[in-house]
């Protein structure tokens, strides 16, 4: 029995709020209704009941209206003891709280106060008649990317670069055979366009992707001719090495044509030869030529400030140079570094090259960036980190749509990647391990709903959904997510414990460390305040 005190009188139980009848897209639709087809809103739909068997406690089979009268009632919540008396509790929605040990005492015993009620009502702890319908609002927004189809497609048109970076699967090729050829890139876009969404993005990656610039170039003309027939808005993004394959031609069609554009760069000098340069030990003298011919071809081009993007990759000799990164980022006049930590497949493996680290090891070089990233902005410098802007607009905001932070994973719903030789896998890193169980589909055989539907494709859906791991029980649940690619390469099966993984405790760290800034760190408390009126990346 519920009880509150010195309040209102509450019922028993809070059940069968199964409300998807509720909850409607802006255009009157129903989530039932802007599902791909059968089977996808099946899958929408179970998942959607799942969601609220945990608000509710009891197994819910069919979808119905809830009763106001069984209001209010104690949500479904997560806690993490922080402190001696201090708990972080969550909801499904991302909306949290900090609540003292004897206010959490009282919860666990469904017992709380009037001023107590007022604070777990604001953040849908407690759910009233006053605050159900945004809290359904707030659900049907944060898992509207069920309904939506694919919307990010990486297309990759060649397996062939000029590098040999030690971290990579690609080594330096220039293979034909490697090329997408023009039937393949037009059916490629035939198949992106086939999905539901209304705007998504298109993706060139590699390889090195501007080894073969006349596929790229026919895929953009191609999908803007589509794009105005269909009434349908595409972006596009590049990846990069800017070496010799950069030339003055490409950036102009590329920026004429909108391309976000992402170079690869690992740090200094020194860090990024010894990491890229080996078989071009000039590169990075090459990267500031091609930094500098992409800043000259931008202001002619435009008045707006010119925007650089670059992506590093973290090894082992990166661990105690974190200030000389971010140093490097901020004199080629990058505003945001993204600290990424090796993604375990491939070359990084590879024992000779003693790339890999620990957990841990890549937390502690993450939190030092954190720290100098937020000593430059006390002292007025222009710099972000791209993971801390991430959490924070998770916790503070709304949903990202950052794929590898969410449930289910973005692979086959949210992402699809095109290879060149028109296999079609659920995501890049499915491609870069070559696992049939990761190939869904071909361009040719398929079209994209059938791809979506296949056996493998929804397999790796259902293995990304948190609530069938111990992450249900995890306070930070509804700021993280898993992926099936690292738990095959890891442990041979994708269903595994995730306590045992490296990416559970990285993130469970990083998203603790920030908490933890927040509570404690009037400094840092303030500087998350001014990033997060700057981000302008949310989806929603």
């Amino acid at each position: 029995m519920i009880k509150m005190t010195n309040t209102i009188k509450l019922s028993k139980d809070f059940y069968s709020p199964s409300f998807i009848s509720e909850c409607n897209s802006s255009n009157g639709e129903t989530l039932q209704e802007v599902a791909i087809d059968d089977k996808l809103r099946e899958n929408a739909n179970r998942l959607l009941i799942d969601k609220y068997n945990q608000i509710i406690g009891n197994p819910v089979d069919e979808i119905s209206s809830f009763q106001l009268s069984d209001l209010p009632a104690v949500n479904y919540f997560r806690s993490l003891k922080i402190s001696e008396d201090e708990y972080f509790i969550s909801v499904d929605t991302g909306n949290w709280m900090i609540i003292s040990k004897e206010d959490y005492e009282l919860l666990k015993k469904n017992t709380v106060n009037k001023s107590l009620s007022t604070v777990l009502e604001k953040n849908f702890i407690l759910l009233t008649e006053k605050n159900i319908d945004s809290y359904i609002n707030k659900l049907r927004i944060r898992y509207g990317f069920l309904t939506e189809g694919p919307t990010l497609h990486i297309v990759v048109v060649t397996s062939n670069c000029n590098l040999s970076c030690i971290y990579c699967q690609a080594s330096a090729s220039n293979v034909a055979a490697n090329n997408m050829n023009q039937v393949t890139a037009n059916e490629t876009v035939d198949r992106i366009f086939e999905s539901p969404s209304d705007s998504f993005i298109i993706e060139f990656q590699g390889g090195e992707p501007l080894m073969n610039f006349p596929a790229i170039k026919n895929i953009i003309q191609y999908a803007n001719r589509r794009a105005e027939r269909d009434h349908k808005q595409v972006e596009y993004s590049l990846i990069t090495n800017f070496t010799s394959t950069v030339t003055k031609e490409k950036l102009i069609f590329l920026m004429e044509n909108n391309v976000s554009i992402s170079f690869s760069l690992d740090g200094s000098k020194e860090l990024h030869e010894k990491n890229r340069g080996r078989n071009y030990p000039n590169a990075f003298e090459i990267l500031e030529k091609k930094v500098a011919l992409y800043k000259k071809i931008w202001a002619s081009l435009t008045d707006e400030p010119v925007e650089l993007n670059a992506l590093m990759t973290t090894t082992t000799t990166s661990l105690p140079l974190f200030r000389e990164i971010i140093d490097t980022y901020l004199n080629f006049g990058i505003t945001q570094i993204n600290i990424r930590s090796l993604t375990p497949l491939g070359k990084a493996l590879d024992t000779k090259e003693n790339l890999v680290y620990t957990p841990e090891e890549f937390v502690d070089f993450w939190k030092n960036s954190v720290g100098y990233v937020l000593e430059l902005r006390a002292k007025g410098i222009e710099i972000s980190e791209f993971f801390l802007e991430l959490i924070l607009t998770k916790l503070f905001g709304n949903e990202t749509g950052f794929m590898d932070l969410r449930s289910p994973c973005g692979a086959g719903y949210g992402q699809i990647t095109y290879n060149y030789d028109g296999q079609v896998y659920t995501c890049d890193e499915g491609r870069m391990i070559y696992s049939d169980y990761f190939q869904i589909g071909s361009i040719y055989d398929q079209q994209l709903n059938n791809i979506l539907l296949d056996a493998k494709t929804q397999s790796v859906f259902e293995s990304s959904i948190l609530e069938q791991y111990y992450c249900d029980y995890c306070a930070f649940k509804p700021y993280c997510g898993v992926c099936p690619v690292l738990h095959l390469q890891q442990k041979d099966k994708i269903q595994i414990n995730v306590l045992e993984t490296g990416h559970c405790e990285i993130f469970f760290k990083m998203i603790q460390h920030i908490v933890e800034l927040f509570i404690n760190d009037e400094n840092a408390r303030e500087e998350f305040q001014k990033m997060l009126m700057n981000v302008n990346w949310q989806k929603n």
